[in-house]
């Protein structure tokens, strides 16, 4: 039984780019540090829930009918 060659030509390429993407993929390099402890981008609890009214808000706005 003969397989189709184009299967195969294309077959190698892909599992040749899951090989490549799984190693990035689990590398285990984080791509970038955390901020250290007591950094200026910390938020106070203040600017905190600022920060979450106007997200909320923002989100998705609730039809007219919906009861608020």
């Amino acid at each position: 039984m003969k397989s189709n060659p184009l299967l195969k030509w294309l077959l190698i390429p892909m599992a040749l780019l899951l090989v490549f993407v799984g190693i990035k993929l689990f590398s285990g390099a984080p791509g970038g540090q955390p901020a250290p402890k007591g950094a200026a981008s910390t938020l106070t609890p203040e600017e905190m829930k600022a920060w979450a009214s106007q997200a909320t808000r923002r989100a998705i706005p609730l039809p007219r009918w919906w009861p608020r």
